[in-house]
C-alpha cells in the first residue's frame, strides 16, 4: 500500500500534466477554460473584456483582462484599486450582483454577518440585509465605500449574464494620452517602447509585500519567469505580436513537483492580463509564469510580477 507521501507525490505528477496532453504528432495540446469558474464576464464600451473567476484546482481566484492591440490599447484593470472584492464593486455598474465567491475570499466571516439566512433566498440569490450594523463592519476592517457598494446587491453563485459597463468618460483621457505615446506594443519600430512604458511596472492592485517583477519587452518565441521565494499571487501580461495563438500558463510547485493551475489563450494581436491570488491564510509557494506559442509564427512581450502577499 502507497503510503501518504507517495501518494502526494503521484497527485503532484497528475496535477502537473493535467493542464495540457501531447497530440500523436508529438505537439503540445493545451486545455484552455477547464479548471476553472466564470463568476462574472464585463465587456467595456470600449471593447476589453474581463472577468472574475476561481480556479477549481488551487481554489485561488483570479481576475484577467483582453484588450485589442493598436493605438491607444490600455487595461481598465490599471485603474483599478484595492482588493478583488473593491475591484469587482468599482467597476461594475450599481445593481449589479456579487459574486458570493468574492465576498467569501476577501471578506470571509466578516460580511457573512450582514447576509439574510435560509428563509430569505429570493429566486435562487441571497440578498443583503436592508440595514446591518456599519459599526462592526468597519472594526473588521471593511470599508465605508464597500459597505456602501454593496447595499441594495443581490449575491449570487455566478452572474450568468455578461455584463455591460460603459466606460467612455473614464477611459476617454487616458486613451487620448495612450494614442499620443504610440502606436500600440505590435508596432515594428516602437513597440517595445510602448510595451516598456505602459504595460511593464505600472500601478494598479497586484499585492503587498516584497515582490519581483521582470519586463520582457523586446520580442520572444516563448518566456518563462519563476520566482526566487515563495509568493501568493502571479502577475502576467502578455502582448501577442504574431502569426498564432499563444498559451499562458499558472504553476506552482508543491512537493518538489510543479503543477498547473490553468492556461490561458491569447489570440493574435491581442493582450491579456491574467492575475492569480491565494487567500491571505494560505501557504505561500513557489510560482512560475510561461508563455509558449500554440502555433508558431509571432512573437511576444511579457510582464511578471511575483508578490509576496495577495492584498
Amino acid at each position: 500500500m502507497m503510503n501518504n507521501f507517495r501518494i502526494k507525490v503521484l497527485l503532484s505528477i497528475i496535477s502537473l500534466i493535467s493542464g495540457f496532453s501531447v497530440s500523436s504528432a508529438g505537439q503540445t495540446v493545451f486545455n484552455d477554460e477547464t479548471d476553472r469558474i466564470v463568476l462574472a464576464k464585463l465587456i467595456f464600451s470600449n471593447g476589453n473584456k474581463m472577468s472574475f473567476g476561481q480556479l477549481l484546482e488551487s481554489n485561488e481566484m483570479y481576475v484577467e483582462e483582453q484588450v485589442e492591440i493598436g493605438e491607444g490599447e490600455m487595461f481598465i484593470l490599471d485603474q483599478l484599486q484595492g482588493n478583488l472584492l473593491e475591484q469587482y464593486l468599482t467597476v461594475t455598474p450599481a445593481g449589479t450582483p456579487v459574486p458570493i465567491q468574492l465576498i467569501e475570499f476577501e471578506q470571509g466571516d466578516e460580511l457573512n454577518e450582514v447576509l439574510e439566512d435560509d428563509d430569505h433566498i429570493n429566486d435562487g440569490a441571497v440578498i443583503l440585509k436592508s440595514s446591518f450594523n456599519e459599526d462592526f463592519l468597519n472594526k473588521q476592517g471593511v470599508s465605508d465605500k464597500t459597505i456602501a457598494a454593496l447595499a441594495g446587491r443581490r449575491v449570487v453563485n455566478a452572474v450568468v449574464d455578461e455584463v455591460f459597463v460603459d466606460w467612455t468618460d473614464k477611459s476617454e483621457k487616458a486613451v487620448t494620452d495612450l494614442k499620443q505615446a504610440g502606436q500600440g506594443s505590435c508596432n515594428n519600430s516602437t513597440g517595445y517602447q510602448y510595451f516598456q512604458t505602459h504595460h511593464c511596472h505600472i500601478s494598479g492592485s497586484h499585492g503587498s509585500g516584497s515582490s519581483q517583477s521582470h519586463c520582457d519587452y523586446h520580442m520572444h518565441s516563448n518566456n518563462q519567469r519563476t520566482s526566487s521565494s515563495k509568493m501568493r499571487s502571479t502577475y502576467s501580461r502578455v502582448a501577442n505580436c504574431g502569426g498564432g495563438d499563444v498559451a499562458l500558463v499558472h504553476s506552482k510547485k508543491t512537493l518538489g513537483f510543479w503543477y498547473t493551475q490553468d492556461t490561458l489563450f491569447i489570440p493574435v494581436n491581442q493582450a491579456r492580463a491574467w492575475q492569480t491570488w491565494s487567500s491571505k491564510n494560505s501557504i505561500r509557494k513557489k510560482r512560475r509564469a510561461n508563455v509558449l506559442p500554440v502555433t508558431p509564427g509571432g512573437y511576444i512581450r511579457v510582464w511578471t510580477k511575483f508578490t509576496k502577499n495577495s492584498k
